[in-house]
């Protein structure tokens, strides 16, 4: 009888920063309005909470991101002259954005004023405002607009010319508006409502346009049919390059809005096959295993299991560094069972007393470290969204040796009870969104969903809980302890368990849509 393991992701929090206003006095010329047009921009981790972040390696299920340019396009709705075209564009620079001010818990958010003296002062009338923000170092060429064009949403888009990035785009109606105050001043602003006064500050919410996807493993086979394993793949169906900024959260109610596959156009990139000879897919990501286990001296990947278990990963690293061999190593089950309150010491151990972790294994993401489960593997990409294929199971985790001959593989399934239906959940609505019935193991893969094989909710001495450390001031330790253990750590790191039949993956919460999928 199969089991299926549960893994909870911890949510990712963020700290609240407070700030101390100072008041000014300011002079302005003669033919400027003491009321300026400003416009609020926040970036959203999830359902519309104000946050920012973007530009990173997904190494993690937290929702942050770290985003240092936006683009706003400005096309009048209202009868107006410029109808229907962009009338302004308005770009954010990186050190602008430096400027934004934390909002509450939930992250950031930036004022910006049109200003008369730069010419962005808008005519009075009804405004649809779009918005594109994105990393300064990014795999996109975004469709160029240029002002005075017409304004269609089909050229509000960008293309992926390598792996995909994360990005964020978004939508909201503004009112350019003239009044004269008791002084007799003339006064223009931006409300967010007709009928909105001058504290009415319209905001414009910028939501995650691509899918995330994770790996993080442990006890994987040492061996299969007495070939070893060299390599881990996931292979999806389906690969598109371009993302459309669409159907951007600005109807109601906003549950409408979750299940959207923004992404077109089929990749040109070569395909590999699925377990299935007859069907094939693309890489998503695939995990070296000779990058994260020492295999010096002619060692192959097989001898790594210390413990005689058949898998290699934590015990193993326990093992490793505690010189346990033959029936003791097979003892061991976790740090219980060893002097292991000292691990982090001893895993660096110069005395001899015991093996040093890094002549077992390693954290290979050395360019953004993370700290992970020792005996662990770990990927991560963003994903444009795509449409399922049929017949053609979404995603395949697959084990592979030296040669690419694929050993044994695992099926990623969503559970009956949480599949999409496009008739009974409500639809969006766009010119490139496909919806159709998901399947258990044929469904699409909708914008703003964290798909994670394994949970990473890292709790440490220099982090949030669900952070990863301080990229410029890592903590070397691989903490928590090598013991992914649910029970007795339910906030901890919990990779993947290859050793079981059915496992989870997991949709972080923080990002859009929580889901419970497993693996067969």
């Amino acid at each position: 009888m199969k089991k299926s393991i549960l893994f909870i992701a911890l949510a990712a929090g963020m700290l609240a920063a407070s700030c101390t206003k100072t008041v000014v006095t300011v002079v302005r010329p003669a033919d400027e309005s003491p009321v300026e047009q400003k416009l609020i921009i926040g970036v959203s981790s999830g359902k519309d909470a104000l946050t920012t972040k973007a530009g990173r390696p997904l190494l993690s299920q937290a929702a942050g991101q770290d985003i240092q340019n936006i683009s706003l396009y400005f096309v009048p709705t209202s009868e107006i002259e410029g109808k229907g075209t962009v009338v302004l564009i308005k770009n954010v620079t990186p050190g602008e954005w430096e400027n934004a001010q934390n909002h509450g818990t939930q992250g950031k958010q930036l004022e910006i004023t049109l200003k008369k003296s730069n010419g962005e002062e808008l005519a009075d009338g009804t405004y649809d405002v779009y918005a594109v923000g994105y990393s300064t170092e990014h795999d996109y060429t975004l469709n160029q607009i240029q002002k005075g064009a017409s304004w269609d949403d089909k050229n509000f888009y960008a293309t992926a010319t390598g792996d995909a990035d994360e990005i964020f785009a978004g939508k909201a109606k503004v009112y350019a508006k003239t009044e004269t105050d008791a002084e007799q001043n003339t006064i223009k602003y931006l409300a967010s409502t007709e009928n909105g006064g001058t504290e009415d500050t319209p905001s414009i919410i910028l939501n995650r346009q691509v899918a995330g996807v994770t790996g993080y493993f442990t006890n994987i086979p040492a061996k299969v049919n007495d070939k070893v394993p060299a390599k881990l793949r996931l292979v999806a169906s389906n690969k598109f390059t371009k993302l459309n900024f669409v159907d951007l959260y600005n109807a109601d109610p906003v549950e409408n809005h979750k299940f959207v596959v923004n992404g077109s156009d089929a990749s040109s990139d070569s395909k590999v096959p699925y377990w299935d000879n007859n069907k094939e897919g693309y890489i998503l990501y695939e995990i070296n295993l000779s990058e994260w286990f020492v295999l010096e001296g002619g060692k192959t990947f097989d001898q790594l299991d210390i413990n005689g278990d058949g898998y290699v990963g934590y015990l193993d690293a326990i093992c490793h560094v505690y010189k346990k061999s033959g029936d003791d190593a097979k003892a061991v089950t976790g740090l219980d069972d060893i002097d292991g309150a000292n691990w982090s010491e001893d895993i660096v151990d110069e005395t001899g007393a015991h093996n040093k972790l890094e002549t077992f294994w390693k954290n290979a993401n050395v360019s953004h470290k993370q700290q992970l489960v020792a005996g662990s593997v770990f990927a991560g990409k963003f994903v444009i969204p795509f449409t399922s294929t049929k017949g053609v199971n979404t995603l395949e985790l697959q084990l592979l040796d030296a040669s690419d001959n694929i050993l044994t593989n695992w099926n990623v399934r969503v559970p009956s009870d949480e599949l999409y239906n496009s008739s009974t959940d409500g639809s969006a609505t766009g010119t490139v969104i496909t919806l159709t019935d998901d399947t258990q193991e044929v469904y699409n893969i909708y914008r703003n969903h964290m798909y994670s094989l394994g949970s990473k909710g890292l709790i440490n001495d220099n982090t949030d809980a669900g952070e990863d450390p301080d990229p410029s001031d890592p903590d070397p330790d691989p903490k928590p302890e090598p013991d992914p253990d649910p029970d007795t750590d339910p906030d901890g790191d919990h990779p993947q368990d290859l050793t079981q039949n059915n496992l989870l993956i997991h949709v972080n919460d923080q990002w859009e849509i929580i889901h419970h999928m497993e693996i067969d």
